[in-house]
């Protein structure tokens, strides 16, 4: 056919312009949303979280500070700082699947500040942005406050916290769709991300959440409610949680888009297979 006519540098060369365009295209996309949810989700950051430590798992070696971690959190981080951090995960071994323990996976789910491979990825985007909000360690931009939510977690700390819940099997990669929102959907899962968010300068800890038994660590979580309004304000703040919603659904759309548009890519400019016999 005609690609036979064509030479592999050839190839190379158009390959690195096409993904070089829809690199740039993403960039610039995941920068006009991150502005915009900068606006939307100004008002819910947290002041404190310092009341809530005694509630919550053990911090790992190396607790970013939530003072310095809030006053940073929409400041997008320097690229070669995400490269040099991921890269020095990957190095150390700490950037596998946690779902099905792939190496050197090149997304992470930041809700639970777990590394994920491709085929994990599309897998949590069927989740909900409420459950596992996705993205990639290479092509998204990454803000310091991403960074230290990335940093204070990881799948060591996830792990060792899921341990605790042994319904939940984290040793054993999900079968399904449901046991994936089993483990993410659970109490325990559930707890972990608001205290993620509290620990990294979000918002603090609900008052009436609890961590919970070994006996109901598996159970669904209740939904998830609204961040919580004064009367005063409670109409502006349902206005706002609903345009926060129909910001993370077009995010979750823009994403999949590239995903597939990514793996169209490597699939047109695949080297043609070689004839037998040679």
């Amino acid at each position: 056919g005609a690609r036979a006519d064509v030479s592999a540098g050839e190839i190379g060369e158009d390959f690195a312009e096409a993904v070089t365009t829809v690199q740039d295209v993403w960039r610039g996309s995941q920068t006009m949303m991150q502005k915009v949810d900068a606006i939307i989700g100004a008002a819910a950051i947290g002041r404190d979280a310092a009341d809530q430590g005694q509630l919550v798992p053990e911090s790992p070696a190396g607790q970013v500070d939530p003072p310095v971690a809030a006053a940073s959190s929409g400041v997008d981080a320097d690229p070669a700082e995400v490269l040099r951090f991921f890269d020095r995960e990957a190095r150390d071994g700490r950037s596998s699947c946690f779902d099905c323990g792939a190496a050197a996976a090149e997304w992470a789910s930041l809700s639970n500040a777990v590394y994920l491979c491709l085929h994990c990825a599309g897998a949590h985007r069927g989740l909900g942005v409420q459950l596992s909000f996705v993205r990639s360690t290479r092509l998204d931009r990454w803000s310091q406050g991403q960074l230290y939510r990335m940093r204070a977690g990881g799948n060591r700390r996830f792990k060792a916290w899921l341990e605790q819940y042994p319904q939940l099997a984290v040793h054993e990669p999900p079968r399904s769709a449901v046991d994936l929102r089993r483990r993410y959907a659970s109490r325990a899962a559930h707890f972990y991300r608001h205290y993620l968010e509290a620990e990294t300068g979000g918002a603090p800890m609900p008052k009436d959440l609890r961590k919970p038994s070994e006996s109901e660590g598996h159970l669904p979580a209740p939904e998830v409610s609204a961040q919580a309004a004064t009367a005063e304000d409670a109409g502006q703040a349902a206005g706002a949680s609903e345009t926060s919603l129909a910001l993370e659904e077009e995010r979750k759309a823009l994403e999949a888009a590239y995903v597939d548009s990514h793996v169209r890519l490597r699939s047109a400019f695949a080297p043609a297979p070689a004839d037998e016999g040679r």
